[in-house]
């Protein structure tokens, strides 16, 4: 029976950090946590609640479930939050904005962890159509919004964070078997306490971003982890910054991966089997896990083919192209009442060209690129639900 993010929960549900350091797939769970919508539980500064008590408030306040992603997320929860693992988690400055006028939508919330240690986890895509016409734009440009407010974010964590105590310090066995490693510890965390970014889709990209770009704090960060996170530029990889953080990041992409090969990649990665079919085995919730790691697979020739025909059919547009393709197949998703990228599937090929051919302003280039972008898109959500 294939194992999932829930059965690692339940596996590793008794044992602390202590007993069982966290590794890659802990901070996927984390990862997963920073869907929750959490506004009105978690405090957008650095007042602490626990996650034990973040799963009480949420049960209590109820919630419609909008979404694949908000039920999965709630599950989590209701697993995570009473146990000995993560219940003790504490969570503070958690952010959820979105400006439709510049196509942002930027979500984050910050763990401490019980060694006292940071972990920065970025939302990623969520299902709405806002989300995908943000990613879009990362193909266009160097930096869009949510990544400058990923940077802002990390930067006013650790410059608003409060000091460790001495005395929780002497107190805490994960510091260190005796009082003097502990009060190492101490003086080694008034400089900044360790810290971890993580993500899943576009929130491993916007991990990476920050830890890249975060000059004043780079030495505090130990590692990055981007789960199916696009890449970037290639002017961002030339870069010393980048190559300064790149021994830190960790990728992890699925057997059927696009946004975690989309886009320049220099770093290692790790191929995750997953029990989904597709474009479907983007979803986190799909991928395998064992009690210690990911079960590992490799790269789909499919996949890798599809990046291929993406890649192809952007280099043969000019800038002012994409931009007008983009706002197009936007404008298109609109004028169609969707909402949400898993409804394109819903509709059949005829009836987008049917819509395409009441937007009358459209050039013939753009029109013949959105119908070739809209097969590449249609067949790919076929294939999913197969």
């Amino acid at each position: 029976m294939e194992a999932t993010l829930y059965d690692y929960v339940y596996w590793r549900q008794d044992l602390d950090m202590q007993h069982f350091p966290y590794q890659e797939v802990d901070y996927l769970v984390l990862a997963a946590l920073a869907y929750l919508p959490l506004d009105g539980l978690v405090d957008r500064g650095a007042e602490m609640i626990s996650l034990e008590r973040v799963a009480q408030l949420y049960q209590e306040r109820g919630r419609v479930m909008t979404s694949s992603l908000d039920s999965q997320g709630a599950e989590l929860l209701r697993l995570a939050g009473p146990s000995k693992r993560y219940g003790k988690l504490r969570l503070c400055f958690y952010r959820n904005d979105s400006d439709s006028e510049l196509i942002k939508q930027f979500a984050a919330v910050t763990f401490v962890l019980e060694d006292e240690s940071l972990v920065l986890a970025y939302r990623g895509t969520d299902d709405t159509l806002l989300g995908w016409h943000e990613d879009f734009q990362m193909l266009l440009y160097r930096e869009v919004p949510s990544q400058a407010s990923a940077l802002q974010y990390l930067e006013e964590v650790l410059n608003t964070m409060p000091p460790v105590s001495l005395s929780s310090c002497l107190a805490n066995p994960l510091l260190g078997m005796h009082r003097y490693a502990r009060l190492k510890a101490y003086a080694s965390m008034r400089q900044g306490r360790p810290v971890r970014l993580c993500g899943h889709s576009k929130g491993g990209n916007l991990a990476m971003y920050a830890a890249i770009y975060a000059a004043d704090h780079q030495k505090q960060i130990v590692q990055v982890y981007s789960y199916d996170g696009p890449g970037f530029q290639e002017d961002i990889l030339k870069e010393s910054a980048y190559r300064t953080m790149l021994g830190r990041i960790r990728s992890y992409v699925p057997h059927y991966a696009f946004f975690g090969i989309v886009l320049g990649h220099e770093e290692p990665y790790e191929v995750v089997h997953s029990f989904a079919r597709g474009m479907s085995q983007h979803s986190l919730y799909c991928w395998e896990v064992s009690p210690f790691g990911f079960a590992s697979d490799e790269l789909s020739d499919e996949s890798v083919a599809f990046a291929i025909k993406v890649y192809a059919f952007l280099e043969n547009l000019e800038l002012a192209e994409k931009e007008a393709f983009i706002e197009a197949l936007f404008k298109l998703f609109d004028d169609l009442g969707l909402k949400t990228f898993s409804e394109l599937s819903r509709l059949s090929f005829k009836h987008y060209l049917a819509a395409l051919k009441e937007i009358s302003q459209l050039s013939p280039a753009v029109r013949k690129n959105l119908v070739q972008a809209l097969q590449i898109m249609w067949d790919e959500s076929k294939k999913a639900k197969a």
